[in-house]
């Protein structure tokens, strides 16, 4: 398996899971980008598309779609996405404008922030949990500290 992949011949509706890897939860025949174990991605990852995380991704996560991290899938990252599901394991804090999903194989040490979270049963989570949509000036920057507000001059 490569680093990026395509499946065009997916379920719709049918959600990621570790036997439909290539799959874009609830979008049918929409292929999402795929980090494959034993792959390593360090840096910073940008999209628009989906993304799903069977290897290890190190540095700074910014995707308008949908991130998925693997059962065996390893992050460590500042991340941000539309919507984040977490079987894997997660070192970072994570942002979703929707939804964050922390599995029952999922291991994170993070803050959390989203308007929407589930945290399911067996789950292991360390870090606080901040239940709203995150304001544009509060997301993560590559350098780790959050984007602040920038002083404009009148006239």
């Amino acid at each position: 398996m490569g680093l990026f992949g395509r499946d065009d011949k997916d379920t719709p509706g049918m959600p990621a899971s570790p036997s439909r890897p290539h799959e874009a939860p609830g979008r049918g025949d929409t292929a999402i980008t795929v980090i494959a174990r034993p792959s390593t991605f360090d840096g910073t990852l940008s999209g628009t598309g989906d993304v799903r995380v069977e290897g290890h991704v190190e540095g700074h996560v910014e995707l308008s779609g949908h991130l998925v991290i693997a059962e065996q899938g390893e992050v460590e990252a500042l991340v941000h996405a539309r919507v984040i599901t977490v079987a894997g394991a997660v070192r970072g804090d994570l942002t979703a404008d929707e939804k964050i999903e922390l599995s029952p194989t999922a291991n994170v040490e993070g803050n959390l922030t989203a308007p929407r979270i589930l945290i399911r049963e067996g789950a292991t989570f360390e870090g606080k949990v901040h239940m709203r949509d995150p304001r544009p000036d509060e997301r993560p920057s590559p350098s780790g500290s959050p984007k602040k507000p920038t002083a404009r001059a009148s006239s």
